[in-house]
C-alpha cells in the first residue's frame, strides 16, 4: 500500500485513521531525493540504500547518506484515531548498522565489517497522547474530516469517486483472472493433444535420438498442462466466483448509497462516531444486512 493509493484512501478517510506520518508532517513531498533527506523528511522504510538489504552483489559499503535515493519508498505505516489521540512525535527507526559476530561472509545484507541493518524495512517510532473522550474533535488535517465536521455533509457511505475507482479495479482483476483462466484450461487440453502427436511419433521415429526427445517432450508438455489444469479446475472457478460476487456486491452498496443520498438521509461521518454508544453500530450493521438480503435475493432469481 503506498500513500495516496486507493487503499490508503479509504482507510484515511472513510476509514477514519489518519497516517501518523502526515498528522505530524501534513506537507510531506512525495518524490524522493537523497538517502537522509528520505528517511528524514520522507519517512521512507522500504528500498533505502541505507539499508545493507540493499547493497549489490560486489558492494562492500553503503553509499553516502547524500546520495540519489529514487527508489525509496514509505511502505510502513502507524494509523492512529484523530479523534482520541494526537501525535506527538514520529521517526524513522531502526536504522543503526549492527555487528555480527564472528567473521560473518560477506554479501547477502552484509557489509564491511560484518555490519548490517536488522531489516530490510526500517520500523516506523511514533509517540501518541491520549486525548481525554470528552474531546472529541478532529486536531489534524484529513481530506473531507474538518469539512465534515463544520458542515456535517460526509455520509457513512464512500463517496461515488471511490466507490467507481473500486469498480474499475476489481473489473481488472476480473478480466484478468478470466483470461488467465481460459489459457490454463486451453494449455490443458492442447496439451493432452500434444502428447499423444508426441507419443505417435515415437512408433515412426527412424533414430533412436528422436524417439527419445519425443519422450522427454511428452513428459514436459504433461507435467506443465496438468499444472496448468489442476490450477484452472481446482482454483481459477472459485476465485473468479468470489472477484464476481465482490463485484456485485460493490454494485448494490453504490445503487443503496446513491438512493440514501439522494433522498438525504446521509450521516455524518464524525457524527457518527460521536454517536456511535447511541445506536450508530445497530444502524451499520442494518445496512449490511439490507446489503446482503440483496445480493441473496439476486442470486435466487439467477438460480
Amino acid at each position: 500500500m503506498l500513500p495516496n493509493s486507493l487503499a490508503h484512501h479509504i482507510v484515511t478517510t472513510h476509514g477514519l485513521a489518519s497516517d501518523a506520518w502526515l498528522s505530524m508532517y501534513p506537507n510531506t513531498p512525495a518524490t524522493p531525493l537523497h538517502g537522509s533527506y528520505n528517511l528524514t523528511t520522507l519517512g521512507v522504510t522500504c528500498d533505502s540504500i541505507l539499508n545493507t538489504w540493499r547493497l549489490r552483489p560486489n558492494q562492500l559499503d553503503l553509499p553516502s547518506p547524500e546520495s540519489p535515493d529514487p527508489d525509496a519508498q514509505r511502505l510502513d505505516y502507524i494509523f492512529h484515531s484523530p479523534l482520541v489521540s494526537r501525535v506527538r512525535e514520529i521517526k524513522v527507526g531502526f536504522t543503526e548498522l549492527y555487528k555480527l559476530p564472528g567473521k560473518p561472509k560477506l554479501g547477502k545484507g552484509v557489509a564491511r565489517g560484518g555490519m548490517v541493518s536488522l531489516s530490510d524495512h526500517f520500523s516506523v517510532e511514533v509517540k501518541l497522547e491520549l486525548l481525554s473522550p470528552g474531546n472529541v474533535e478532529p486536531l489534524i488535517s484529513l481530506d473531507g474530516v474538518e469539512e465534515a465536521a463544520q458542515e456535517g455533509s460526509e455520509n457513512v457511505y464512500l463517496s461515488m469517486d471511490v466507490i467507481e475507482e473500486i469498480q474499475v479495479l476489481s473489473r481488472k482483476y476480473v478480466q484478468r483472472e478470466e483470461w488467465e483462466f481460459k489459457w490454463r484450461i486451453w494449455h490443458f487440453w492442447a496439451s493432452i493433444l500434444f502428447l499423444v502427436a508426441l507419443h505417435v511419433a515415437v512408433w515412426w521415429a527412424t533414430y533412436d535420438g528422436v524417439a527419445f526427445l519425443c519422450v522427454v517432450l511428452g513428459w514436459m508438455v504433461g507435467v506443465s498442462g496438468v499444472v496448468n489444469g489442476l490450477i484452472g479446475f481446482l482454483f481459477m472457478g472459485s476465485e473468479l466466483n468470489a472477484l464476481r460476487e465482490f463485484e456485485e456486491e460493490i454494485r448494490i452498496y453504490k445503487e443503496i448509497a446513491q438512493e440514501k443520498l439522494s433522498k438525504g438521509k446521509g450521516r455524518s461521518r464524525v457524527q457518527e462516531v460521536e454517536a456511535a454508544e447511541f445506536g450508530t453500530i445497530e444502524q451499520r450493521i442494518r445496512e449490511e444486512e439490507e446489503i446482503e438480503r440483496a445480493v441473496v435475493d439476486r442470486h435466487r432469481g439467477v438460480v
